[in-house]
């Protein structure tokens, strides 16, 4: 998640290939205004970006100030090649050019992307990425109080033979829902979700009621349905040395420089980071380009606060 809406102020125009909209099936087009809600996401190379550019004097996105287009595919960002250029996207499109660029994308998307990273910013890109493997196994009724121990959710032990990091209730974790049934979200350990990345739905489906069912006798003939959600790249990995490496992109990036990343991996793996991420780029962002005349950061709306 990157950095929402900037105010705008006159030019430059600034140019946001990003997650923080990601694909919305349907929005084909270029859309004014207030930016919708994200509707899905594809992997890089084809990932949905937006390409947000503000270029009016007054007023901000959400008043028509500024142009949105989704469905853009983003494969080359190029910084200028001398002070005061423009930055130029490669893009599904065509060409894009603005004076900054903020990439709030996956490492791997960025790196795809960028053409020519530098020192800092490969350091903060390689930092590595777990898998997500989950699968929704649908009940026709809810679990009795005293399966599971009547838990929401449990966690299983990192030193266990069981492929699983951890079961979730639906019916335990909205205790005033109206629906009958039951859904057990079960999420795989790392190597087990690697292991079955490339698995057909059936097979990842077989492999959770098998792990589940030494807890929940009789499970198989319990299901109605299933579903199956991976992520290549679910949450960054902070290492050691990973925080140092944040740091030194922030602190020594040059005054005015036309690419800012924004990504998942410049902080923790949560929702928190992810709006400080964003805010960041902006507040930099308006510091660096928008001069003495300049919206302040303060009415930078982040895309935490457009949910």
């Amino acid at each position: 998640m990157g950095g929402g809406a900037f105010r705008a102020w006159p030019d430059p125009s600034v140019a946001v290939p990003g997650g923080a909209w990601p694909l919305l099936p349907g929005a084909g087009g270029q859309q004014r205004g207030a930016a919708r809600r994200p509707g899905g996401y594809l992997r890089p190379r084809r990932l949905g970006f937006h390409v947000a550019r503000w270029t009016g004097d007054a007023g901000h996105c959400a008043g028509g100030a500024g142009d949105v287009e989704y469905e853009v595919r983003v494969d080359r960002v190029q910084r200028p090649s001398s002070p005061g250029g423009r930055v130029v996207l490669t893009t599904s499109r065509g060409q894009r050019v603005a004076a900054a660029v903020v990439m709030a994308v996956p490492a791997s998307a960025a790196k795809e992307m960028l053409v020519d990273p530098k020192a800092d910013e490969a350091a903060v890109l390689a930092a590595p990425y777990s898998c997500g493997l989950l699968a929704g196994l649908a009940l026709a009724e809810p679990l009795a109080d005293d399966e599971l121990g009547g838990a929401y959710g449990v966690l299983v032990a990192p030193d266990s033979s069981s492929p699983l990091a951890a079961i979730a209730v639906y019916s335990r974790a909205d205790t005033t829902r109206t629906s009958t049934g039951e859904v057990l979200t079960i999420m795989f350990r790392q190597d087990a979700a690697r292991r079955l990345a490339a698995a057909d739905h059936a097979t990842v489906r077989d492999a959770a009621v098998a792990a589940v069912a030494p807890l929940l006798p009789g499970l198989a003939d319990r299901v109605v349905d299933s579903r199956v959600t991976r992520w290549q790249e679910a949450m960054p990995y902070v290492p050691v040395g990973h925080a140092a490496a944040v740091r030194n992109y922030r602190t020594r990036l040059p005054a005015g420089s036309p690419v800012l990343l924004a990504g998942d991996y410049l902080g923790f793996p949560w929702s928190d980071s992810a709006a400080f991420n964003g805010l960041w780029a902006a507040d930099r962002l308006i510091a660096d380009h928008a001069g003495p005349a300049g919206v302040p950061s303060s009415e930078v709306a982040s895309d935490a606060e457009r949910r």
